[in-house]
């Protein structure tokens, strides 16, 4: 599990552009990730994964829906590794 904070980039940024505009201060991104390696044959390997990301982006506001934030998020991936 990993965890990312984004108030202290987000604060130091409003201080330096305070007469422009200000930023809205992010909170803290976390994501869990499974992953697993298959050898399907000596020469083909296949290595899944899935992440779940909870607050994607700390919290950032989705801009295709007012006033609300980013949803929790799944990503799934597969990858292929082919030895001749």
């Amino acid at each position: 599990m990993v965890w990312r904070s984004f108030r202290e980039p987000d604060r130091t940024i409003n201080v330096f552009l305070r007469t422009m505009t200000t930023f809205e201060v992010r909170g803290a991104e976390t994501f869990v990730e499974a992953t697993y390696q298959y050898q399907v044959t000596p020469w083909w390997q296949l290595h899944p994964d899935i992440q779940y990301v909870f607050n994607p982006g700390g919290g950032v506001l989705n801009q295709n829906a007012s006033g609300q934030t980013i949803r929790n998020e799944v990503v799934l991936g597969i990858r292929t590794n082919v030895l001749f």
